[in-house]
């Protein structure tokens, strides 16, 4: 069993790379980053011998995974203050008309994203 577990936990650990060099694929910095921070939390763990506990931890590398790949878009900047989205097929894009249909957190804040109205042009009058 520890065999099957072992073989488990190195393909999530694969997987989660994986997904980091698809994601940040041309930034080396934040490549750089995304794998000491994988490799921190796989070591963290390591020394589990709990079943039920590697079987939540794999479980959680495999979302992390999962939301690096479908939710995470990087944008180059094309010049200055003017950024362009490197789209990926496998990126999934939520619905803004369901989530305005959400209520309001508790706190008071607001789930939706601010909305960029923009740039209106200004009349300058002739003299």
């Amino acid at each position: 069993m520890a065999a099957v577990l072992r073989a488990q936990v190195l393909k999530e650990y694969k997987n989660c790379f994986k997904a980091c060099n698809l994601v940040f694929k041309g930034d080396q910095f934040a490549l750089k980053q995304m794998h000491e921070k994988t490799r921190d939390e796989f070591r963290q763990f390591q020394n589990l011998t709990e079943e039920k506990l590697i079987q939540e931890k794999i479980k959680f590398a495999s979302q992390a995974a999962e939301v690096l790949t479908k939710h995470i878009v990087q944008f180059k900047e094309t010049r200055p203050n003017h950024y362009k989205a490197q789209n990926r097929p496998e990126l999934v894009w939520m619905n803004d008309a369901e989530m305005a249909k959400q209520p309001l957190r508790q706190d008071g804040g607001c789930k939706l994203p601010p909305v960029i109205e923009p740039k209106k042009r200004r009349r300058i009058p002739l003299k």
